[in-house]
């Protein structure tokens, strides 16, 4: 009975310890896919007079929200500003 019991805690414990490490391996997998989004989007705006949330999706494959968080961190870091609120009229211009 101890055996079993002993068998069933260290197949629990393997199975967390399992999860944590691949899930950490696929959060590692994102940021580096996020880093050379932000790069492809940094050569789209040197190129652009402007750019979209739209183009950046099809040069990307990304979704709408995922566009949209590319954008909003380019601008926080002063690359890009917003023009418009909200909406299709929206796009986004080199900072000066």
């Amino acid at each position: 009975m101890d055996f079993i019991f002993g068998l069933i805690i260290g197949l629990i414990a393997g199975l967390v310890i399992g999860y944590f490490l691949w899930n950490k391996s696929k959060t590692v997998a994102t940021n580096t896919n996020k880093g050379a989004n932000l790069e492809k989007v940094r050569e789209l705006i040197a190129t652009s007079d402007r750019v979209t949330n739209d183009q950046v999706q099809q040069l990307l494959g990304v979704s709408d929200a995922t566009a949209e968080r590319y954008l909003n961190e380019l601008e926080k870091e002063g690359i890009i500003k917003q023009i418009g609120a909200e909406g299709k009229g929206v796009y986004y211009i080199k900072q000066s």
